[in-house]
């Protein structure tokens, strides 16, 4: 809960960060990997030092980042743009506590991101990458001995001043106050300085420059040491032994010492040899210590050497594995791989949008009660946007349907439509059919709301204008085109939207055909499916419904003079079958086929020329196309120009991602006007175009 009136949380929203996400992953991540790579490859330290070095580089940001995560979801606090981000209702108190349902915005995510402002992830971030560098740096050039270079100085204080300025500009961008970002940086330097003295010895050693010894080097040389300094000097052992060399623990059956209050076995000696080159003060001896027992001891015959050795033939391969284990346990060890599972079901929930983007958003619950923005909603809603001509497929699927679309700056959205009780309900199948998820509730009255906002007239200016503008305020003469699937039943369909489109054709807001030329207008409706091609063309001077046309029927080309200048056409009868069509896969094929003469369709009647890629030019199953594949590629494209169509393919395959990719690639260059996307985010981020400038150059004119 928050108050309205709280300044500490009125700041501005910066819609443009000074270094997003992406930037600081790069700057406090891959920045200091790759340097570490090349002093790894240059200064070739040793294998055991370059992977201590990158792994704990590893350990630093990521067991940063998954606190904080933790911290961020259990605990959080508003940001000082939370109402900016909330855009409430007018109206609201502003003396009482109120709630996230005074909110109109409709980006839940970032919404709920208002409430995470404790501690900085940003920062975080940083200090626990660039601090663990600098710390690595710090040792390697001995900076906290006597008196060191001014040069090593700034090299050392580099990656901290730059994780003080991710820092810094989390404060100017206002998404964290000054308690945030101090945490976050306390707990990022905090966990550097864990994962890094983990494996380095501390700044001010003589030999801070080199990582600990391995496990088994650091435990022979602490027990030589602590019997060297540390234990009392033993008795000189007696001249008859022999020596035998300890392997493994020794165990002596009882029934060989029955009788014997106490046996005396020998002494542990360590005698290094005047040769013995390898002891160092900085590395031990691996000399294996032994175990010296009298030649004629007074024991019994039975304690011989071989009975020594009874005990390590005897123990079961099982014990020895569970004794070893239970020595190397370490609970550090086990919470630090248990947070790593963690971390990584984290990354591959990420991932799943990337691996199968079809109905992902259905998987997460996308049935939410339709928006209804309000103006101030509706003018941040296109502010900036640059449309360009991709197609949203099964739009309805998306958490916010249309406008998640449209803030995109995709051109045209995709409605399934089912008829039942004479209404016209938005699903992918009847089973998916909700109450309140209508095509008047879902994108009819959404979009007479933007177009209105669009279109209003300021009160101080009196007369109306006789232009209309369309739904992107960056290009105003940029149609939405929206393309219906008629599911069920073509002929309620067709009567129902003509009867739901009227508020939009009473304020000239659509494109018609006026019996001579094509008036385009904000909106324009394709129907598509088991839509009837005979009511399309049925009335001859005035059109407000285009056709989806057949994009296969277009290869081979066969124009006729005559056929395409042709304004009137003939009346097609088309009985529709008896079983209508419930395959949500079946886009346009079953009720009412379309006319397979190619001559037929034109701008005047039709507005795309759509086919499955699949089915119509094949799966690449080479990740790539053959020649043959793209030679009915060209020709399709080819003949759908030439008869003023727009071309899209839909069913592309998704996954693999690069196939996917390619494809997308590859039609951009051979001219198809709207690529047809499940993933918004992944087709409009990235440029698709053969050469730069891409969309820009070849589709907005």
């Amino acid at each position: 809960m928050f108050r309205l009136d709280d300044r500490a949380i009125q700041y501005p929203f910066a819609s443009v960060q000074r270094v997003s996400s992406k930037e600081n992953t790069l700057l406090a991540g891959a920045a200091p990997l790759v340097v570490l790579v090349f002093w790894a490859v240059i200064a070739r330290p040793g294998v055991y030092k370059a992977h201590v070095t990158i792994l704990g580089l590893f350990f630093s940001v990521y067991l940063a980042a998954l606190i904080t995560d933790i911290i961020k979801k259990a605990i959080g606090r508003p940001r000082p743009d939370l109402i900016a981000r909330c855009q409430p209702k007018r109206g609201t108190p502003t003396d009482i506590l109120v709630t996230v349902a005074v909110c109109t915005q409709p980006d839940l995510d970032l919404l709920l991101d208002g409430w995470r402002s404790f501690p900085s992830g940003h920062s975080s971030w940083a200090f626990s990458g660039l601090g663990y560098f600098s710390l690595f740096l710090a040792g390697q050039l001995h900076i906290f001995r006597p008196r060191p270079h001014l040069a090593s100085i700034l090299i050392f204080l580099a990656p901290l001043i730059c994780a003080a300025l991710v820092a810094m500009s989390r404060l100017a961008d206002y998404r964290h106050d000054l308690y945030d970002v101090s945490c976050g940086s306390l707990l990022g330097l905090v966990v550097a300085y864990t994962t890094y003295r983990r494996d380095y010895r501390p700044l001010t050693h003589p030999e801070c420059d080199t990582p600990y010894p391995r496990r088994t080097e650091y435990s022979l040389a602490w027990e030589t040491t602590s019997c060297q300094s540390g234990a009392p000097e033993r008795e000189p052992a007696p001249e008859n032994l022999q020596d035998v060399e300890l392997l493994e623990t020794s165990h002596v059956n009882n029934d060989h010492a029955s009788g014997r209050d106490d046996i005396e076995l020998g002494y542990f000696i360590d005698r290094p040899p005047k040769d013995d080159v390898m002891r160092t003060q900085s590395r031990p001896s691996r000399r294996s210590l032994k175990l010296q027992i009298p030649e004629n001891p007074s024991a019994h015959e039975r304690f011989s050497r071989k009975s020594v050795w009874v005990g390590r033939h005897v123990a079961s391969r099982f014990r020895r594995l569970t004794i070893r284990g239970a020595k190397n346990f370490s609970p550090l060890k086990v919470a630090l791989t248990l947070l790593g599972v963690v971390q990584g079901l984290s990354s591959l929930n990420s991932l799943l949008e990337a691996l199968f983007p079809d109905g992902l958003d259905l998987i997460s619950g996308p049935f939410k009660p339709p928006l209804r923005l309000e103006d101030g909603s509706l003018e941040r809603l296109t502010a900036g946007v640059q449309p360009i001509m991709c197609h949203s497929h099964n739009d309805y699927f998306h958490a916010e349907p249309l406008y998640q679309a449209i803030r995109a700056g995709c051109t045209s959205v995709e409605a399934d439509l089912w008829h039942i009780d004479g209404e016209l309900y938005v699903a992918h199948t009847i089973p998916g059919i909700r109450q309140d998820r209508t095509l008047k509730s879902l994108y009819l009255d959404q979009l007479q709301d933007i177009l209105d906002y669009q279109n209003r007239i300021p009160e101080f200016i009196g007369s109306a204008s006789d232009e209309v503008h369309g739904v992107f305020a960056a290009d105003p003469k940029q149609s939405l085109t929206l393309l219906v699937d008629f599911k069920n039943d073509p002929t309620m369909i067709w009567h129902r939207l003509s009867a739901d489109i009227a508020p939009l054709r009473e304020r000239n807001y659509l494109t018609y055909f006026d019996g001579t030329t094509v008036v385009p207008g904000p909106v324009t409706i394709v129907a598509t499916g088991n839509a009837p091609f005979d009511r399309v063309v049925a009335n001859s001077t005035y059109r407000e419904i285009f056709y989806d046309a057949p994009l296969g029927l277009m290869s081979p080309l066969f124009l006729s003079a005559q056929a395409l200048p042709s304004t009137t056409f003939p009346a097609v009868s088309l009985a529709p079958s008896s079983s209508p069509s419930t395959d949500p896969h079946d886009h346009d094929h079953d009720i009412s086929s379309p006319p397979e003469n190619p001559d037929i369709y034109s701008s005047t009647n039709s507005y795309f020329a759509s086919a499955s890629f699949v089915k119509s030019i094949g799966h690449p199953w080479h990740s790539s196309l053959s020649q043959l594949q793209l030679e009915r590629l060209r020709k399709q494209i080819h003949g759908a120009h030439a008869r003023g169509l727009k071309v899209r393919y839909w069913g592309i395959p998704p996954w693999p991602v690069g196939v996917r990719n390619y494809i997308w690639r590859v039609l951009v260059r051979e001219g198809v006007d709207y690529l047809s996307i499940d993933n918004i985010d992944a087709a409009t981020k990235e440029n698709w175009g053969p050469r730069k400038g891409g969309w820009g150059k070849k589709w907005w004119r």
